[in-house]
């Protein structure tokens, strides 16, 4: 449930429909009328009680809520998600704190796909509290500038489409690859699966996706690749959980050796900032799941440094993670496979 919208489904036309009616009945005897009902199999929505001059295409989440810059939106006879940009003002007049900081809050992301792009007007934001400026004050020309470049590209959002369906019961295997990375500025995770069909074809989809910025007092780099191995661990236990399908293969996959080496080793050999993290990683995964991936190849990176809309909409990387997942593990590179060989002797 989100605010007043149900999200729900099944792989049987019958139990959706027998689903929707159950749904309809139960609410209507409290005074609740369904308004509106959208589903990808249109044969079954010509069977559901709608009411007719109601858009059966198209469905905003969240729609309730007020003022919102970005809104995300179920192109249901496509099967899509896509973002839609409200009118804004994009003057280039006074730029203040509360300016940046209003338009930013209205960008609605629950899924985090759009992260690499949040991320900039986050660091942004971050550069203003460490300024201490007035809510109202205009910020420096050098801020002033990235936000304006930031918001001039905002409805290039709008071109974005987001295949919904991630996991297809028809394949053999279902796989859980979870990326995560750091910067002196920002850190994050992103999640993909993996799904390997009878015909031998692989294919990998984009999840979710969560950032964070670094924290003021300057923490170091090995330490903030372990607190983005941290976030993986929790992003990747509420997917997993969510996703409720047995025997799933979970892989997580990070490009610092150092965070590595600490989350394959016991936690009381580390002093507390590391001990507790990894103390939590290894009770929320299976250490062994772990792995080294190259930084040119980790998707996680964009979301620690931020990168241009435009560069977004067409990045491979980002959408299906690294080539390799869509490929036999036989043909994974070497690197990878030497890495883990290195760690399993190195703990012997």
């Amino acid at each position: 449930m989100y605010m007043d919208d149900l999200l729900t489904g099944s792989d049987s036309s019958n139990e959706l429909l027998s689903m929707q009616r159950d749904i309809s009945s139960i609410l209507a005897s409290a005074g609740f009328t369904l308004r509106k009902w959208l589903t990808n199999d249109h044969g079954l929505l010509k069977r559901f009680e709608v009411t007719k001059e109601i858009e059966i295409s198209i469905v905003s989440i969240g729609e309730n809520e007020q003022n919102k810059t970005l809104g995300v939106y179920w192109n249901s006879s496509q099967d899509l998600f896509q973002y839609k940009i409200s009118d804004f003002d994009n003057s280039q007049g006074r730029v203040t704190k509360r300016r940046i900081l209003s338009t930013t809050c209205q960008i609605f992301d629950p899924l985090g796909l759009l992260g690499p792009i949040i991320i900039v007007a986050k660091l942004i934001i971050q550069d203003l509290w460490k300024l201490k400026l007035d809510w109202d004050e205009d910020v420096p020309p050098n801020l002033r500038q990235k936000w304006l470049n930031f918001q001039t590209e905002l409805p290039e959002i709008n071109r974005i489409e987001v295949p919904r369906r991630v996991v297809f019961t028809e394949s053999m295997q279902i796989e859980v690859h979870g990326f995560c990375d750091a910067s002196e500025k920002a850190y994050g995770a992103c999640i993909y699966l993996r799904c390997v069909f009878n015909s031998g074809r692989i294919i990998s989809n984009l999840v979710c996706g969560k950032s964070r910025v670094a924290p003021i007092k300057q923490v170091s780099l090995p330490r903030l690749e372990l607190c983005s191995a941290l976030l993986l661990a929790n992003l990747a236990k509420r997917v997993v959980s969510d996703m409720k399908i047995q025997h799933l293969k979970q892989y997580y996959w990070s490009d610092s050796m150092i965070a590595l080496g600490w989350i394959r080793n016991p936690s009381k050999r580390w002093k507390t900032f590391v001990a507790n993290r990894v103390s939590e990683i290894q009770t929320l995964t299976n250490i062994e799941s772990w792995s080294h991936v190259k930084s040119e190849e980790n998707p996680a990176d964009l979301l620690s440094r931020g990168v241009s809309i435009i560069y977004l909409i067409d990045c491979e990387l980002w959408w299906h993670g690294p080539k390799w997942l869509e490929q036999d593990t036989s043909s994974w590179n070497s690197s990878v496979k030497s890495t883990l060989m290195i760690f399993q002797k190195k703990n012997l």
